[in-house]
């Protein structure tokens, strides 16, 4: 019996070069936020926008004994080639506390992208919403939007 298979798709090397290149923007532009020491960091992955979603919000929680510090950045990749950096908020969070950083990210058209970088994920739990509004204050999660801790994507 004979198996189907599907042919490989071949990249050609002016290919590989423009995705190598798009590859480094985004890491330079990750680097540039990472002040943390021994950062873990996490991604939602691109997320497709929900139409009314106006905020990205982020949820972190410290149940450790110690401070942890945080930096949540978001990007809006309306751009494919070239994500650019909405916000990037940094704090430090008490032990047993937590803290939620919100963006405006309704001038993004279809997707954006959020990145946690942590001091520790030991004890430390973050999770992610996409917010409408009503006079500009979130109120209620988005269907499409939500991406939980379990969800998060470790890069290294």
């Amino acid at each position: 019996m004979r198996t189907n298979k599907r042919p490989t798709m071949r990249v050609n090397s002016i290919r590989k070069e423009a995705i190598k290149k798009k590859v480094a923007v985004y890491v330079k532009s990750l680097q540039e936020h990472a002040d943390i020491e021994n950062v873990v960091t996490l991604t939602t992955g691109i997320i497709n926008k929900n139409a009314n979603t106006e905020f990205s919000h982020t949820e972190v929680v410290n149940r450790r004994s110690s401070p942890v510090q945080v930096r949540v950045v978001v990007f809006s990749w309306n751009n494919q080639n070239s994500p650019v950096v909405l916000s990037s908020v940094a704090q430090t969070i008490a032990a047993n506390s937590f803290r939620s950083f919100n963006t405006n990210i309704s001038a993004v058209n279809f997707h954006y992208e959020v990145v946690i970088l942590l001091s520790s994920v030991t004890n430390v739990v973050a999770n992610h919403f996409g917010l409408n509004s009503v006079g500009g204050v979130p109120t209620s999660p988005q269907e499409g939007d939500t991406v939980l801790f379990k969800e998060l994507v470790h890069i290294v």
